[in-house]
């Protein structure tokens, strides 16, 4: 992969809420989605991380709340809206690719994201963002916490 990387600063949250019909990895054309990971100190720090389990199982994943329902909240669970979740404003290590992989392609896409992060000596938070947006196509990206 021939990836570009930032550090992006997300000065307000996005907003998601869960869709039962959802599975990790699959995205239909056209919505906005996210899924949210939890990675293990062993695992989030490593250089190497092994494929066979990187990614577990999602601790959310939904599709893009409307403003209206999104309100004011500043937290991972967002008060108002049953089971809703955010990727929280902070600082990200960022990096987006122009289409929608699948979820083996996730996996070694958000391996190389935490590769180059550490590389640059970046703190990188144990939680992992994957996005998939629809502008001017679809796109993928993946916020990774900087502490």
């Amino acid at each position: 992969m021939n990836l570009q990387y930032t550090t992006l600063r997300l000065h307000a949250p996005l907003y998601y809420v869960p869709d039962p019909a959802l599975e990790p990895f699959c995205f239909p054309g056209g919505e906005e989605l996210a899924l949210a990971f939890e990675l293990d100190s062993e695992t989030g720090q490593s250089i190497e991380p092994g494929e066979e389990r990187y990614l577990a199982e999602p601790l959310w994943l939904g599709k893009a709340a409307e403003a209206a329902e999104a309100g004011a909240a500043e937290t991972a669970a967002m008060p108002g809206i049953p089971g809703g979740f955010c990727i929280p404003r902070g600082v990200y290590f960022f990096s987006q690719i122009r289409e929608l992989p699948g979820r083996d392609e996730w996996i070694r896409f958000a391996i190389e994201v935490q590769k180059e992060g550490l590389w640059r000596r970046n703190r990188l938070g144990g939680r992992l963002y994957l996005r998939a947006v629809y502008e001017d196509g679809a796109a993928a990206q993946i916020f990774r916490e900087c502490l």
